[in-house]
């Protein structure tokens, strides 16, 4: 599942990572925030030293990059784990600057709580293969043991 490269054609690669700078200094730089920042930077190819300022009016930018601000300032607001006092205001501010609607701000944070719930399970299944195979526990196995054999199952 790709992006189509309409919806991204528009993106501010530079402005985007602008705010999301912002976001990361607005109740102090946590090293975690910091790393990711500076990951960003090298995907996008930019400086993290030499980036623009933040515009003021934040609506006039397309909607997708306006979309993926949010969304991404939300996260690495949580990075960290626990939300201050100071990232909830700028939150709010930023969603206001971005001429977000309500709604569609909840729908970011819902997608935002599915995707962290969605990580946790892979976690859970990556950490469950060690367990599995130590038990002998495997698919193949469980095929082979089975009354019905797998070539059946297929039409074979």
């Amino acid at each position: 599942m790709n992006f189509s490269s309409s919806v991204l054609e528009s993106f501010s690669a530079d402005l985007y990572l602008s705010t999301l700078a912002q976001v990361a200094h607005s109740d102090g730089l946590h090293p975690d925030e910091e790393a990711i920042l500076r990951e960003q930077a090298a995907n996008f190819g930019l400086d993290i030293l030499s980036l623009p300022d933040v515009p003021h009016n934040l609506a006039e930018l397309p909607w997708t990059t306006r979309v993926l601000v949010y969304r991404d300032a939300f996260m690495l607001a949580h990075t960290d784990e626990k939300l201050s006092d100071e990232e909830n205001s700028y939150l709010m501010e930023l969603a206001r600057r971005l001429d977000l609607p309500v709604m569609t701000v909840n729908e970011i944070k819902s997608w935002v709580s599915d995707y962290d719930a969605l990580l946790s399970r892979l976690n859970q299944i990556l950490s469950s293969n060690h367990a599995n195979l130590s038990e002998g526990t495997g698919y193949k196995e469980n095929l082979s043991s089975s009354n019905i054999s797998h070539e059946r199952d297929i039409g074979i």
